[in-house]
């Protein structure tokens, strides 16, 4: 004979609002670090940039003053 389960029911209902209530805090807090983001520093294109391998030794500095 088959047993009847007391307050299954409640214990899954229960279960997922406390699940959905963390994903909708966590949603919130994602969307509001979003907004809060500095927008990007513009590209600078690879022709105006100097590209080199780092060499060790003297580095000499011309200023004029």
């Amino acid at each position: 004979m088959d047993r009847k389960r007391e307050g299954v029911a409640e214990r899954r209902r229960k279960r997922q609002f406390v699940s959905w209530g963390i994903f909708g805090v966590l949603a919130v807090g994602l969307a509001w670090w979003l907004i809060q983001l500095e927008p990007a520093p513009p590209g600078v294109s690879r022709a105006s940039v100097y590209l080199g391998t780092v060499e060790r030794g003297e580095m000499l500095r011309q200023v004029r003053g």
